[in-house]
């Protein structure tokens, strides 16, 4: 009897909220360790307390502090209160704001959280260990704290902040995902946000040092790395985070912000979020723009083909090339793998006539292949393979090697959605490119331009968006109901054109009544005026013909939005 009631308030004991009593500077405490994570083995370590902020306690591993000398040791302490600050100041409020809270006051019944930091593999910059958030009847190795884990080697290093803002966006995604939606978030999504977390924080502002040129060069090292297959690799990093700012760029933190709030997971929470944002294409969609966009980086050839950040405005993929003989007829085919969600770029140069690319695919995996020809005056053309239900498909492109200089294709396998690995299956893909003569292209793919004069309505091939064209600009004609607020349009009027061709239009959202002179902006399906002078009009990068006169039907078919003022 008195054994069972030892035990009982032992366990009791061992499990007072740790917020009952104050914690003091210099104090030490006995923290559970990733063994894989530490150069000693170690599972266990006794640390320091040697910071104290308004949302975080610093511990500092005991064994590596008495290593220090008396100056190291200063040092050290100057850079822990300087990461202090920053913590309360930017990363705290910052990624709060943005991806929502952490458990608080959580397991341990405390506002703040806690940072441990402990000599680590020099290229760690730090973990979360979800284990930290259950009991110790539940998990026996569990801190029983909102904690992460930093590289000590780090902490006088320039990336030091960026690292706990990685960390602490992962405590937040526990609570937010498992906690709340009771639903585990996909590894590289996961991941992908606490890359974004270092450029919310303004740590990617200067490229030079930043975790951003660290990540470029990881992708450009192995580009055709999966998005979605996780193993922990530079690559991985790097992929995450290009395609992290180039969602990011297009649509807004507020998709993974979204993402976040939903009980879904992965591509199915982007696809949701999305949707809820207005936008109409979903991540396949977008997952096709990025990889055309981090070959050609041209927003002359559409709104989502380029990137918006100022430190990738000259990033572009290096695609693996294959040559074409200038002289005589040549054919060779080529057969590679890939894995779901891996961008693919290889290009032809070389050639003398006109070039014939026959792919295949693998069954079912749902591919939409871009491909981009290059003139002679280095203008861009878009178009995408017509694959039938083989995965098999044929392109043709005249007058290669004399004004046509390049060929780009940028095949991609899109099998599956959900459930991702460390281990993804792979696909083979291939292709066969032979050189024929510009009279041997079938009529029914020549390239041979179509006319299209203002008013007129066209469409891109396997495409369902109609658009009105007027001077250098398109117009999306957003739903069946606007096209009939025009009586004289017709649909058997549509002209099918190329992509390259409907892409040589610029989108234009802006639009105005004819009697009325304010301009709208259609964005996400509301008409927002541009309240604003003629001169900050042009000074907002505006044109004047760009503005398509409506009837009032389609401008009232709109509902109202926030008036844009600058």
């Amino acid at each position: 009897m008195k054994t069972t009631i030892l035990i009982v308030c032992v366990a009791v004991l061992g499990f007072l909220p740790l917020s009952a009593r104050a914690f003091s500077l210099g104090e030490s405490a006995n923290f559970y360790i990733d063994s894989s994570f530490d150069p000693a083995g170690r599972s266990q370590i006794s640390a320091v307390l040697k910071n104290i902020g308004n949302s975080a306690y610093f511990y500092i591993d005991s064994n590596w502090w008495s290593g220090l000398s008396s100056s190291e040791q200063v040092q050290k302490l100057n850079d822990l209160n300087r990461i202090s600050r920053e913590f309360d100041g930017t990363i705290y409020p910052t990624l709060r704001n943005v991806f929502g809270t952490e458990w608080r006051p959580g397991i341990d019944n405390d506002e703040r959280i806690t940072i441990l930091i402990t000599p680590m593999p020099e290229k760690v910059g730090g973990y979360f260990n979800p284990s930290d958030e259950y009991s110790r009847s539940k998990i026996q190795n569990s801190n029983e704290r909102e904690m992460v884990y930093f590289n000590a080697l780090n902490l006088s290093g320039s990336l030091a902040p960026a690292f706990i803002a990685q960390e602490f966006q992962h405590l937040i995604s526990f609570y937010q995902k498992d906690k709340l939606q009771g639903v585990s978030e996909e590894v590289w999504l996961n991941e992908l946000r606490s890359e974004m977390a270092v450029t919310l924080c303004g740590y990617d502002r200067e490229l030079g040092g930043s975790n951003l040129e660290m990540r470029i060069k990881n992708f450009l090292d192995k580009p055709y790395d999966s998005l979605t297959e996780w193993q922990n690799t530079p690559n991985d990093y790097g992929v995450i985070n290009l395609f992290g700012h180039y969602l990011t760029d297009q649509y807004g933190i507020e998709v993974l912000t979204e993402s976040m709030k939903n009980p879904q997971n992965g591509i199915e929470s982007l696809n949701k979020a999305l949707k809820k944002l207005g936008y109409n294409k979903d991540f396949s969609q977008i997952f096709i723009d990025w990889t055309i966009a981090s070959y050609v980086d041209d927003c002359s050839l559409g709104q989502y083909f380029c990137y918006k950040s100022d430190n990738l405005k000259n990033f572009k993929v290096t695609p693996l090339v294959n040559f074409i003989p200038f002289v005589g007829t040549s054919q060779f085919s080529v057969v590679n793998t890939t894995k779901d969600w891996a961008g693919n770029w290889y290009k032809f140069s070389g050639g003398h006539d006109a070039l014939k690319i026959e792919f295949t695919g693998p069954l079912g995996a749902g591919m939409k292949i871009p491909y981009v020809v290059t003139d002679i005056n280095g203008k861009n053309s878009l178009n995408y393979f017509s694959l039938d239900i083989w995965q098999k498909g044929t392109i043709y492109v005249p007058d290669f090697g004399t004004k046509n200089i390049s060929l780009v294709i940028i095949p991609s396998i899109q099998k599956k959605i959900s459930d991702f690995s460390g281990n993804e299956p792979s696909y083979q893909i291939s292709w066969t490119a032979t050189t024929i003569k510009n009279s041997e292209i079938p009529a029914e793919n020549s390239s041979a331009s179509i006319l299209i004069p203002d008013g007129s309505l066209v469409r891109a091939k396997g495409d369902y968006k109609v658009y009105v064209v007027g001077g250098q600009y398109r117009r999306w004609i957003q739903s069946p109901e606007i096209f009939n607020f025009y009586g004289h349009l017709k649909w058997e009027n549509v002209i099918e054109a190329s992509i390259g061709q409907l892409l040589d239009f610029e989108e234009s959202f802006l639009v105005r009544e004819k009697d009325d002179y304010k301009v709208y902006k259609i964005e996400n399906g509301k008409k927002r005026w541009l309240n604003m002078t003629a001169q900050n009009f042009e000074v907002n990068g505006y044109k004047w013909d760009e503005i398509f006169i409506i009837n009032q039907k389609e401008r009232d078919y709109f509902p109202t939005g926030a008036s844009i003022l600058k």
